[in-house]
């Protein structure tokens, strides 16, 4: 069993690096689905420019086993560009195919 990974897939030193790829939208279900079958245990996403609860909403469709969570959501920050940050991701969700 493998204990967790971050969105978006490749960033596997959590919070040392930037990924080398930033989040695509578009690939969220199938990176999903593809951690599950890799035998990760747990999927996390840190809050970014993009809003993580909405994001680890899709990942959380296209899996049945794997733990879904935030490894940083900071509430303070949040306040001040919840709607802004929501508003981008859920346009940036609505135009994914």
């Amino acid at each position: 069993m493998k204990a967790e990974t971050l969105l978006p897939l490749g960033k596997l030193d959590p919070g040392l690096r930037a990924p080398d790829d930033s989040l695509n939208l578009n690939e969220v279900t199938r990176d999903a689905a593809t951690t599950e079958s890799l035998g990760y245990q747990t999927l996390l996403m840190e809050e970014t420019r993009d809003d993580p609860f909405q994001v680890l909403t899709m990942a959380a469709l296209a899996t049945r086993r794997v733990n879904i969570g935030t490894s940083v959501a900071i509430a303070s920050a949040s306040g001040l560009s919840e709607t802004p940050h929501g508003s981008v991701t859920v346009t940036q969700i609505s135009l994914c195919t």
